[in-house]
């Protein structure tokens, strides 16, 4: 039954946005030349300094595309074989580490979403009138960032069940790469970013910092291993990593 909450949270999230931009591939072979404005503000331009960049970089779009196409699949798919592969070696920390990192990407997407549709910003190169080589297949709003969103929530919540350096590093690398490529295809500003990595980043600690008492009595769904709820905490479980600063709940 949990099994299948979590799964109703995840699918919507990724479900395409209904609010198309008039814009289209086919009939933008250069440039965004639909759009009515300039930039006006420092986030406008910001973001067409980034997107202007890449494009003088050239090699940079494919791999702009590549780590935006991956990200779906790379925030479910890790935290996915970790929950997998802690139900199948009865491991409390991997367990916990998938389940709460995907639930975390799943509920701050939801989050992105619903954002989306109140604050209804359109991408920017439905709007500025010099965006080189947008990704105009991507349609839908604009703020937050559901890229940065995932990535952030993915990342933080990896980083703060295995706080090493060779799990933080990459990690955090790939969240920054992700976010970057959004503004460098034309398709979010960079407080869009910002917000969605904020998003993420809360998210994925809230999930962390409860989850023992969240997931406490799932059975061998959270509690693979089979120890008993009160004897599950950061503390007395030896393969559970903590900063230092964790503290028990005491409510």
């Amino acid at each position: 039954m949990r099994l299948r909450t979590c799964l109703l949270i995840l699918i919507p999230t990724f479900a395409l946005n209904a609010q198309p931009c008039v814009a289209q591939q086919d009939s933008l072979p250069i440039t965004a030349t639909t759009v009515l404005r300039s930039a006006n503000n420092l986030d406008e331009r910001l973001l067409l300094q980034i997107n202007h960049w890449a494009a003088k970089a050239g090699w940079l779009n494919y791999p702009a595309e590549l780590l935006s196409n991956s990200a779906v699949y790379t925030v479910l798919g890790v935290p996915a074989g970790l929950y997998i592969y802690g139900l199948a070696t009865k491991n409390t920390t991997h367990a916990y580490a998938g389940m709460s990192t995907l639930l975390s990407v799943g509920v701050s997407g939801l989050l992105t979403e619903g954002l989306k549709q109140i604050v209804q910003r359109q991408r920017p190169y439905c709007t500025l009138d010099s965006c080189v080589f947008p990704d105009t297949l991507v349609t839908g709003y604009s703020f937050p960032s559901g890229h940065a969103t995932a990535s952030w929530a993915f990342a933080t919540g990896i980083s703060l069940h295995y706080p090493k350096w060779y799990v933080i590093a990459p990690s955090i690398l790939y969240a920054t790469a992700v976010s970057l490529s959004r503004p460098s295809l034309a398709v979010h500003y960079p407080t869009d970013i910002l917000a969605g990595a904020i998003i993420g980043a809360a998210t994925s600690y809230i999930f962390w910092h409860f989850e023992n008492r969240w997931f406490r009595g799932g059975g061998k769904i959270l509690n693979p291993g089979g120890i008993p709820p009160s004897m599950i905490s950061p503390e007395n479980d030896p393969k559970h990593v903590t900063f230092a600063f964790d503290v028990p709940i005491g409510f």
